[in-house]
């Protein structure tokens, strides 16, 4: 591993942002703990800022409408969550969670969405997007990683999660058709920097779904980064971008 170090300002906060690179040729998936990190300050400083301007976010624990939804995230998540966090689990938790996974699997299998899941239309393209991630929500699956309405892998769980609050009564997200949910836009999405990183390096779209990770049949092959200090740069020049 190799440590790292830098400065990062974002609105009034001026940041120092400390963690650790694996070795050059590691696994995608080893970098992601470094971006999860880096994430986790910059939206920690964003929330503060839109608190002081009187957004105070309603989600907590126990509230789990939210992780009934198509959660974009970038290919070394989809890595990470896979060989890393899954194989991590203590046994029972592991069990569960992978029965959740083969359940979710069958239900979009019935409900014919399993091929639109592999099939993602680009990310530019939002209201294709939307009009999936309603679909799916209507479906009623749970986040596989859901307990008690609680995040089991909070610690671990990707940017895309981290980032999405809302101050309006959370018991409107039940309903995301009813349009009185209002969200609290971060200054910064992490989620996005990391998804182009994944494209600039890939060429591919860079992103999947989480339940697309989860219950793929085929699982392709961690990438290699051949230079994790140049592709951590990569991610920072793309902070902001959105």
């Amino acid at each position: 591993m190799a440590a790292f170090s830098f400065r990062l300002r974002l609105g009034q906060d001026d940041m120092e942002i400390r963690g650790d690179l694996p070795e050059p040729g590691a696994p995608a998936s080893e970098m992601v703990p470094a971006y999860l990190g880096i994430g986790e300050v910059l939206l920690e400083a964003s929330g503060k800022e839109s608190e002081a301007e009187g957004k105070i976010p309603s989600c907590g624990p126990g509230c789990g409408a939210c992780c009934k939804q198509l959660v974009p995230i970038s290919r070394s998540e989809a890595d990470y969550l896979r060989k890393i966090v899954i194989p991590g689990l203590e046994g029972g938790h592991r069990g569960r969670v992978e029965a959740r996974i083969a359940q979710a699997a069958e239900k979009l299998e019935s409900a014919g969405m399993a091929a639109d899941l592999g099939g993602l239309p680009s990310e530019q393209d939002r209201v294709k997007r939307q009009n999936l991630g309603l679909r799916y929500f209507f479906l009623g699956i749970s986040c596989p990683f859901l307990e008690e309405d609680s995040c089991s892998i909070h610690p671990q769980r990707p940017l895309a999660c981290r980032e999405y609050l809302v101050s309006s009564p959370a018991s409107r997200c039940a309903s995301p058709t009813a349009g009185d949910i209002v969200p609290i836009v971060p200054k910064v999405k992490p989620s996005g920097a990391l998804i182009r990183t994944d494209r600039h390096t890939t060429g591919t779209e860079g992103w999947t779904t989480m339940i697309t990770a989860l219950t793929a049949k085929d699982v392709p092959d961690d990438r290699q980064v051949a230079d994790p200090q140049a592709e951590l740069g990569y991610f920072l020049s793309q902070l902001g971008r959105d």
